[in-house]
């Protein structure tokens, strides 16, 4: 049985044009999340933290051209750069 007041779809319109930010986003699982964010909920600003030690920028590249999307190259474990 389902819940007729979920809806995938509406979730999704509800999550639309926000602002976004993937710690870990240049990474292999953090840039499919990158990914998925920009090609479904368009967002209005997108923030991808990653120190890239092991994150690589090749992996969200296509994305950095675009307004939305911001690269910052920090440690999470460093708050002063939060």
């Amino acid at each position: 049985m389902t819940n007729p007041e979920f809806s995938v779809q509406q979730d999704l319109e509800r999550l639309r044009g926000l602002s976004w930010c993937v710690v870990g986003g240049a990474g292999f699982i953090g840039s499919h999340f990158v990914d998925a964010i920009m090609a479904q909920l368009e967002p209005s600003r997108l923030v991808v933290f990653d120190s890239l030690r092991s994150g690589s920028r090749s992996r969200i590249s296509s994305h950095l051209s675009q307004e939305a999307v911001e690269l910052v190259e920090a440690d999470v474990q460093n708050i002063d750069s939060l």
